[in-house]
């Protein structure tokens, strides 16, 4: 998150364990922490995030994988993301 390098977990964002973890086909979500104290949303969160080349399908993949529901409802949710065109623009 872009609290990490304000509370000194990492010294930067470029060298941030993310892409690492990712890389050893780690999953996991995303949260914002105290958004006021951090000065940041889960928006910048996102962003910073896409800047290690992750992608708005890699997270909706991921949430399905660690949803905690049976497996009818994330059959259900993985049919979405399939018929789900993720090329279109979300800030439009």
């Amino acid at each position: 998150s872009m609290s990490n390098p304000r509370t000194g977990a990492v010294s930067s964002l470029a060298v941030h364990p993310l892409p690492g973890l990712v890389g050893a086909g780690g999953r996991g979500s995303f949260s914002t922490d105290d958004t006021a104290m951090f000065d940041t949303d889960l928006t910048r969160d996102y962003e910073a995030a896409t800047s290690f080349g992750l992608s708005p399908r890699w997270f909706y993949d991921a949430g399905v994988a660690g949803a905690l529901c049976d497996e009818k409802t994330r059959a259900r949710l993985r049919a979405i993301g399939e018929s789900f065109d993720w090329a279109i623009d979300p800030s439009r």
